[in-house]
């Protein structure tokens, strides 16, 4: 039986805790919106705060009938096994969805130049991140779905840069895996570098499935942002 999605607001892919709802309703309002993942611990931790959440394949269109208005993609593609899922992923999100389609991720681009200087950033390799899309990984998929007109337009943003090597999210390369921020009272010294190439915390795309929204103005909050492609 079929997901019916024609009375929600929006999608949270992956909803894990229901961190994308409270999003949504905090900086934009809706708080009519459904959580899918594919996990039934994680369906039942979302329902118990209180959110709507549903078990389905996130790859597989069919188990849903109706549309959303939007759906949020956050932080969940980099858990995805490869790229070749995460596409079906993206083009079900775009089946599903009439209006538009937010996509957030930790950034990646940045880690052969990080590594280069004896530096990465902290998430870049969890063993949780199997799926390590670059900016232009995110882009080659959603162009296909624009050229095959399954959406209108996108754009893809760098969120809150990271300029050299005193961010907290950089740490030694040599650090051990599955960490978190740098700490200088346990970890190694790391050299101060301002860095000479891009780095941000996230990569996002904003993609408009009808046309209705312009993907080149981003919605709030992300006042820090910088658009890429």
């Amino acid at each position: 039986m079929s997901i019916d999605l024609s009375k929600y607001d929006f999608v949270d892919f992956g909803c894990s805790a229901g961190g994308s709802m409270e999003f949504a309703k905090k900086h934009w309002g809706y708080d009519n919106g459904i959580g899918i993942d594919i996990d039934p611990r994680k369906v039942e931790k979302t329902r118990a705060l209180g959110f709507n959440a549903e078990i389905a394949d996130l790859t597989k269109p069919m188990s849903f009938s109706g549309k959303a208005r939007f759906s949020i993609l956050a932080h969940v593609l980099e858990h995805i096994p490869n790229a070749r899922m995460a596409a079906q992923i993206m083009r079900t999100a775009a089946m599903i969805s009439s209006e538009f389609i937010l996509i957030r991720q930790p950034w990646f681009d940045s880690d052969g130049p990080l590594a280069q200087k004896g530096l990465k950033l902290y998430w870049s390799d969890w063993d949780g991140h199997t799926n390590h899309m670059s900016s232009l990984q995110l882009y080659l998929p959603l162009k296909r779905m624009q050229d095959e007109g399954l959406i209108s337009a996108f754009s893809i943003w760098g969120n809150t840069p990271v300029k050299g090597s005193g961010d907290s999210v950089v740490v030694p390369l040599d650090s051990p895996l599955d960490r978190h921020h740098y700490d200088p009272e346990t970890d190694m010294p790391k050299a101060d570098i301002e860095f000479d190439f891009p780095c941000y915390r996230e990569v996002m795309a904003y993609v408009s499935v009808s046309g209705t929204i312009d993907p080149a103005v981003l919605p709030g909050p992300f006042t820090v942002a910088t658009r890429l492609i």
